[in-house]
């Protein structure tokens, strides 16, 4: 019919968003710079973790919601 399919309805209409992008949207509008470090405390436990761990790694607030 006319109905459009499942998978025709998953795809980005005009651009692909990701999670850190609603995630930087949020922090924005809390005002929450989220391309700040911090530094992570010299005795903590897991020694995989840099020195300075990011807020977010990635992502881009969204325009439309600002």
């Amino acid at each position: 019919g006319l109905e459009p399919s499942i998978s025709a309805l998953a795809q980005p209409v005009d651009r692909a968003l990701t999670p850190e992008d609603v995630w930087t949207t949020m922090y924005h509008h809390l005002g929450i710079d989220w391309r700040r470090s911090y530094q992570v405390p010299s005795g903590f436990e897991f020694k995989s973790v840099p020195p300075m761990v990011p807020i977010l790694p990635r992502g881009t607030p969204i325009a439309e919601l600002i």
